[in-house]
């Protein structure tokens, strides 16, 4: 049967058909479908067939009204609207339906030809769709557009078009084509076969001569061509129409021949720009080329090239059954787009259109990485060269997942064309593409990084500019996780491998990932501190844009949040690559009244720095003018953002830094008090007391003081407005600066001293008060120390009796306190009252984890352990307590806490026979070791590198450092310990107490087991330590100095409490000793140590199972999950 078709048919797709030919296609397309538009019968029918085709396939009888079947419902009201135009008698009426009813029909007629929407096929409602706009066209008078629609139709499904849809008009298309109309039922799948490829290649022909026709309609244009017979004449006219497309082209150019740029000059600015490097390489040379021809040939030359490019590349799109090869002919697509571009009329639009349609084709369905690199960079170029495109892609179906699978294939160009999308960040983060990103960051050469001379973004830059999105739009966990893929020495360096210096945006986005790489991690700010380069960074100084400059300050903020010495190297940098040009620039931030205030105070601090790292000797306008602008606003708005800013960087511009990041200036001035225990300075912020930075500031600070002072008394108002502002972060830093400061006040004249002691001491000793931090307190028994040092020691005469009391109980942790206590009671003796109030200054509770069974602070934190096995952990601040962390690694019961000061950790102990090793990783409470026991463990402590634990049998076992145990005392049935200065007491079941030397590994007995048969079951429930006196309890509290114990193995004192009650946990703060007894559970007993009395008592409300004496406060935890915290006023 195929033999018997025409053989003319089979070379349709060899030879030029003529357009009187083409006419005559179009003719028995449109004559038939104004049949079909006249006759209600025929339309009813099709319409019919069409409905029962829809319904049919849905399970809802209302398909149209629900959301999902939205495109059946376009396709449903169109062919409604279609059916109202034509019975429309009013012009206007007509014309409005039917465009409503074409946009309608848009929907369906764009789905993929392959696959099923709710449950209709797709080739079924793109063909219809495409018949019935076929029809619309027809009735609006477009004859061509109508058939170019029906043509689309029968490609697409020629069965239901030629049986359901229309018959008719199938058998008028093969007649016009000298074919006799067949019993398709004979072969139907060759039938079939025919007419799509005849569809086909007629609808190419029909698009080609709509494209290469230039004035008018193309049955207008063409309507004197002779036939067939006159392919070379036909072949000329559309040459002709070519060559007066090209000439209008460049009558409108307004660059010459002659120039030393080519005659496409704005469009090459805007078009000929590629990021690959390979595909760039090409464009230069074939773009030389053209240059070096034309110079040779002239304008001619060119003319014939680009007539040639443009028959070329237009035959290519409208006869291609396969993906155009961009990777071959790129630069021809982009000439002929190029050409286009500023051309209108529904021709230039259509072949732009096919352009596009490639492109997003190649795109989305090749495999070949070259061919998708080609589409992706000339479909970059075209965005860049009119920012329109961005839009008609985007509407044409531009799918994100298509350019994020190419940039997975390691086509980096896709970088760029996803930046220029401006997708959200929600959309960036879908598509997963931060190891792509990262991967371009690390292998782009220098030679496409930081290029301003292309208008396009290299890959590099786009991919710059989308990680910054990543790493800061989103909530702290979700920035934090793109941060952790970004934070490796390999993406470090290459983030900073960059050779220019000129690139503004490219450089603020690289400057606000690396702040956001230290704020994440320390780390890695000693990697850029070494590696980054300074002048860059400076340049945005002086930028005009308010952005580019304020990342930069924020910026070298971060930066120097260093050791000291370190930042002195990188503040030499500075001055070295920027001299007073820099220092002058950061004045003027400061003056201008434009520039926001954080960035002023920014300004501000970098420039003191700069500016006293010079040393000059004498006045400075730029030291006088950052200092005064920096003073003026600590005295601002109390609370104020720019109070708060002012006076972290006021107390921090003498200190030091971790590389961390960590401000070091509290601990370096803390360490002078001599805080050297190590459960005192767990009281206090999570610092690493070991790190040596922490005395790099000595000089520094001394340099800074001295400055300070010298400006007199406007430094110390402004302190001391400071310390009056109800911000804790401001009033702590403030007490900083005054204690470094001080520091140096020493060495001055006695009038200077006085002075600053007059306008600062009232204010500074309210901190000394119990209930506030240690660290509060610690600092201002320095502050008052330093100020009142040698004749100024006679101001202690004022302080009043709550003052001396505070320094008194801070007397156990500092000897600055014991000093300024006796210097006090010297120039006035005090007799001592003592008051027995209690304040309850914490309550924290957590519902559903049981009982609090352990209690101790840890790098700040006070940490309770549950009996379900949790650990949380508590930020104290005044009366609030906040969850700051909570993990649950244990199974079950934590029975202890203690510290470990060799590892610098936490132990926790359970019930599930573990012992657990915890460090602050990251402000997180991390488990990194696991130490299995044979049984529970009910209480632990440490010294040096050694474990220390009892067992719940009442054995001792000592665990070091290969976590292996060993016995180290002959006392069996151990019930309770404490370590001391080497030594470790332990209280026995038999109420004896033991004393072991861990270092020479000895061990005696200092109280005797009792010779009392009922003391002989009372176990030693508890052992506590205070200036040099041992307590324990069993039945009653016994105490004696740890000499006195030794020499005489009895107690100098007893305390019998109520009722003959048995002690189950006992603590000592200051005068006091706090007992809980079996017999009253909910409440503590308070009894003066000195004369054993009994003063009061503390109820708890329910059973009290831990306790914890910290900082003149003590807590407990109830078997409800509550904490509770009084202090002795």
């Amino acid at each position: 049967m195929a033999s018997s078709y025409p053989s003319s048919f089979d070379c349709l797709d060899q030879e030029r058909p003529n357009i009187e030919f083409i006419r005559t296609i179009v003719l028995s397309i449109s004559q038939p479908i104004q049949g079909f538009l006249s006759n209600p019968k025929a339309r009813k029918l099709v319409k019919s067939n069409c409905f029962s085709k829809l319904k049919k396939n849905q399970n809802h009888e209302e398909f149209f009204e629900f959301s999902e079947q939205s495109i059946l419902s376009n396709l449903y009201w169109g062919i409604e609207s279609f059916e109202a135009a034509v019975l429309a008698i009013c012009t206007e009426e007509r014309s409005n339906r039917l465009k409503k009813s074409e946009e309608m029909l848009q929907s369906p007629a764009l789905l993929e030809e392959h696959g099923v929407t709710a449950g209709v096929p797709n080739n079924y409602l793109v063909c219809c769709s495409y018949f019935y706009l076929s029809a619309i066209r027809e009735l609006q008078g477009d004859h061509w557009q109508a058939a170019l629609h029906f043509l689309q139709a029968l490609s697409v499904s020629p069965k239901l078009t030629q049986t359901e849809f229309a018959p008719k008009i199938c058998r008028s298309l093969l007649r016009s084509c000298g074919i006799s109309p067949m019993d398709h039922h004979n072969d139907d799948e060759q039938h079939c076969k025919l007419l799509r490829n005849m569809a086909r290649g007629y609808k190419a022909w029909l698009t080609y001569y709509q494209v290469m026709s230039y004035n008018g309609s193309p049955l207008k244009q063409f309507e004197k061509v002779h036939p067939l017979d006159n392919q070379e004449s036909n072949l000329e006219e559309h040459t002709g129409r070519l060559g007066d497309m090209l000439k209008e082209y460049q009558s409108d150019s307004s660059v010459s021949v002659d120039s030393n740029d080519s005659c496409f000059e704005e469009e090459e600015d805007d078009v000929f720009e590629v990021k690959s490097s390979e595909n760039y390489k090409c464009f230069v040379l074939e773009h030389q080329s053209a240059y070096m021809e034309e110079k040779l040939y002239g304008k001619d030359s060119q003319y014939d090239e680009l007539m040639t490019i443009l028959e070329k590349t237009v035959s290519k799109l409208c006869f291609s059954d396969e993906l155009i090869r961009f990777d071959r002919d790129y630069y021809n697509f982009v000439k002929v787009y190029g050409l286009l571009s500023n051309k209108n009329g529904v021709k230039y639009t259509l072949l732009k259109d096919i352009i596009l349609d490639q492109l997003l084709a190649a795109i989305s369905t090749s495999k070949e990485v070259g061919l998708i690199r080609a589409s992706v960079s000339i479909l970059s170029t075209l965005v860049s060269g009119n920012k329109s495109v961005i839009e008609q892609v985007m509407k044409k179906g531009l799918q994100l997942r298509d350019l994020a699978n190419a940039l997975k294939k390691n086509v980096q160009e896709a970088a760029v064309l996803i930046y220029l999308t401006n997708p959200s960040p929600i959309e960036i983060k879908t598509l997963e593409i931060l190891p792509s990103l990262v991967e371009i960051i690390c292998t782009s050469s220098n030679a496409v990084k930081g290029r301003l001379d292309l208008l396009l973004p290299t890959p590099y830059s786009a991919s710059l500019m989308i990680i910054e999105v990543l790493v800061t739009t989103f909530d702290n966990t979700t920035n934090n996780m793109h941060l952790a893929a970004i934070n490796a020495p390999r993406v470090l360096a290459g983030l900073l491998d960059i050779q220019s210096y000129n690139n503004m945006k490219e450089y603020t986005s690289l400057a606000t990932i690396l702040i956001r790489c230290m704020q994440f991690d320390g780390k890695c700010r000693k990697y850029i501190s070494e590696f980054a380069p300074v002048a860059p960074f400076i340049h945005l100084l002086s930028c005009k844009q308010e952005h580019a400059m304020s990342v930069s300050l924020k910026y070298f903020h971060e930066i120097l949040r260093m050791p000291r010495s370190s930042a002195n190297k990188l503040l030499r940098r500075i001055i070295g690559e920027g001299n007073v040009n820099t220092m002058h620039t950061l004045f003027l931030i400061i003056n201008k009244s434009q520039h926001e205030h954080e960035h002023k105070l920014l300004a501000a601090n970098l420039l003191l720095q700069l500016d006293m790292l010079g040393g000059s000797p004498g006045k400075s306008i730029y030291r006088e003018e950052a200092l005064e602008f920096l003073l003026e606003s600590v005295t601002s708005e109390p609370g104020s953002a720019n109070q708060k800013l002012s006076a972290f960087l006021l107390s921090n511009l003498s200190g030091t830094y971790s590389w961390s990041g960590q401000p070091y200036i509290v601990a370096w001035l803390l360490k002078k008090t001599g805080l050297s225990n190590f459960h005192h300075q767990n009281m206090i912020r999570n610092f690493n007391w070991l790190d040596e930075s922490m005395q790099d500031a000595d000089l520094w600070c001394s340099k800074i003081a001295r400055i300070l002072i010298k400006t007199g008394e406007p430094v110390f108002r402004s302190l001391e407005n400071g310390l009056r502002s109800g911000t804790k972060m401001v009033y702590r830093d403030c007490l900083a600066a005054i204690a470094w400061i001080g520091c140096e006040i020493v060495k001055c004249p006695e009038d200077i001293k006085h002075k600053a002691c007059d306008i600062l001491l009232n204010e500074v000793q309210k901190f000394l008060h119990p209930g506030l931090e240690l660290e509060e307190r610690l600092l201002a028994c320095l502050c008052i120390y330093k100020y009142t040092s040698g004749k100024g020691m006679q101001k202690l005469i004022h302080f009043s009796e709550g003052v001396r009391e505070s320094l008194r109980r801070l007397s156990t942790i500092t000897w600055i306190a014991e000093e300024l206590l006796r210097a006090a009671d010297y120039f006035h003796p005090n007799k001592w009252r003592i008051s027995c109030v209690h304040t309850q200054v914490v309550e924290a509770s957590q519902k559903n984890n049981g009982a609090v069974t352990a209690l101790i602070y840890y790098k700040g934190l006070l940490y309770s352990g549950y009996s379900d096995g949790s650990i949380k952990g508590w930020e104290i601040k005044g009366q609030t307590a906040t969850l700051i962390s909570d993990v649950k690694d244990h199974r079950k019961t934590i029975t202890c806490f203690t510290l470990f000061e060799a590892g610098n950790c936490l132990l926790s102990a359970s019930m599930d026979k573990t012992i657990r090793m915890w460090q602050m990783v990251q402000n997180k409470l991390e488990c990194i070791e696991v130490i299995g026991t044979t049984e529970p463990i009910q209480s632990l402590d440490s010294y040096r590198k050694q474990i220390l634990a009892i067992s719940l049998s009442h054995e001792m076992k000592v665990f070091d450092t290969s976590s292996m145990d060993r016995d180290i005392t002959k006392a069996k049935n151990v019930k309770c310990m404490k370590v001391i200065h080497g030594k470790v007491f332990i209280g026995c079941m038999d109420s004896s107490i033991w004393e072991i030397d861990l270092c020479k590994n000895q061990d005696r007995e200092i109280k005797p087991a009792s010779k009392v048969w009922k003391m002989q079951s009372r176990p030693i429930s508890s052992i506590a330590v205070y200036k040099e006196w041992l307590y324990c309890s069993s039945l009653t509290v016994e105490g004696s100095s740890i000499k006195e114990w030794r020499r005489q193995n009895k107690p100098h004192v007893t305390i019998v409490p109520e009722g003959g009650n048995h002690v189950q946990a006992m603590e000592i703060v200051e005068d006091f000793i706090y007992i809980n007894c079996n017999q009253s559970p909910s409440t503590l007993q308070i009894w003066l140590r000195g004369t054993q009395q009994k003063v009061g008592r503390l109820s708890a409300g329910k059973n009290i199972t831990s306790l914890l004496v910290a900082n003149d406060m003590v807590l407990c935890g109830t078997e409800t999950g509550v904490i509770k915290g009084w202090i002795p006023l």
